[in-house]
């Protein structure tokens, strides 16, 4: 099961090709040409979109990876993981080439379940919520994002569906609707550390702070383009996400 919005950009084609239809439905149905146009225009932006995407994103970094440690305690396993694929979430955008999810089993009263709970199940009823994420690497804090809401999960049927639809607006929409909360490390100036889905007003950095790795940073939540509580993780060559490249990492 994907926890972060793995295949944004196939979620972008899912969408278009579902307006596409929606515009022959519409047309069927005599409706206003205009309508129709905006429904058509959407969906080809939609298209292309996640066909760039998904084809022609940025080369992935391969060079020397970065040394950092755990952000979450070693009973916490680990999805969409850059072991198995590259890039690990479908796409080369925002740097995530080879981001990894870590998560915590799951819901106190299944805790062996991953995606139980209901479909949008209360985020303080996950195990993983409110628990602590520490700095990966020692650096300067550059980025610290603290304002975003933790929402319901999004787990199953029309919650996943909506999850899907929602991750493609959040897309589009800069890098706090994708990564919620969300704290950049600055561990040289050609490697950075990105820690998104943090809980709402949890940080106790703040951008200049000098960390430690090691240090406690702010308690996972669930904000952002997220279907229940989790870190996500990823390494990148610049400060913004939009312009950076994923790079590998090694965790000691």
């Amino acid at each position: 099961m994907d926890v972060v919005s793995s295949r944004l950009s196939l979620s972008a084609i899912y969408l278009g090709t579902a307006l596409v239809l929606t515009s022959v439905v519409l047309g069927v149905l005599d409706a206003p040409r205009p309508l129709i146009n905006v429904g058509i225009t959407i969906a080809a932006f939609s298209i292309v979109s996640g066909v760039i995407g998904s084809a022609f994103g940025p080369a992935a970094r391969t060079s020397l990876a970065v040394v950092a440690r755990r952000p979450v305690s070693t009973d916490w396993g680990t999805l969409n993981d850059p072991r198995h694929r590259v890039p690990s979430h479908g796409t080369h955008a925002w740097g995530q080439a080879y981001a990894v999810d870590f998560w915590r089993p799951g819901h106190p009263d299944q805790a062996s379940v991953l995606g139980s709970g209901g479909g949008f199940a209360r985020p303080e009823s996950f195990l993983a919520f409110g628990q602590a994420v520490r700095a990966p690497v020692s650096g300067r804090v550059v980025v610290q994002v603290d304002g975003a809401r933790d929402h319901r999960c999004r787990l199953g049927g029309m919650a996943r569906l909506w999850f899907h639809i929602e991750g493609v607006v959040r897309a589009f929409m800069g890098p706090r609707a994708l990564f919620g909360n969300y704290i950049i490390i600055e561990k040289t100036n050609t490697e950075y550390v990105l820690l998104a889905h943090l809980q709402r007003k949890s940080s106790i950095v703040t951008i200049g702070d000098y960390v430690q790795d090691g240090q406690e940073l702010a308690k996972c939540g669930n904000s952002g383009n997220s279907t229940e509580p989790h870190v996500h993780f990823q390494c990148q060559d610049k400060k913004r996400p939009l312009f950076a490249r994923g790079m590998p990492f090694k965790f000691v």
